[in-house]
């Protein structure tokens, strides 16, 4: 089940912390969209994460409701090639 924008909504207001150097950008962006709702897909196998593709970057971040706290763990362009190297997963410091 997606999150439509009217349902994604109740983000508005919500805190969005960049979890790695480099993320601040796409965190101000993500929190915009908050306010403005956008489509997000919740992980499958992790409750309260989600994946977003805000601005022609796709995000992934965990939603931490009793904070009222987003954060944002992964952040990549759309159109970007996935490195050989990189990682399948990057571990939550948060949760």
């Amino acid at each position: 089940m997606t999150m439509t924008p009217k349902d994604s909504r109740k983000w508005a207001g919500y805190r969005v912390v960049p979890m790695f150097p480099g993320l601040e950008t796409a965190a101000d962006a993500l929190g915009r969209a908050f306010c403005l709702g956008l489509e997000a897909a919740p992980d499958a196998s992790r409750t309260d994460f989600y994946s977003a593709d805000v601005d022609d970057i796709a995000c992934y971040f965990h939603v931490f409701e009793a904070r009222r706290t987003a954060y944002l763990l992964s952040a990549e362009p759309i159109d970007a090639p996935m490195p050989a190297d990189a990682p399948l997963a990057v571990p939550c410091q948060a949760c």
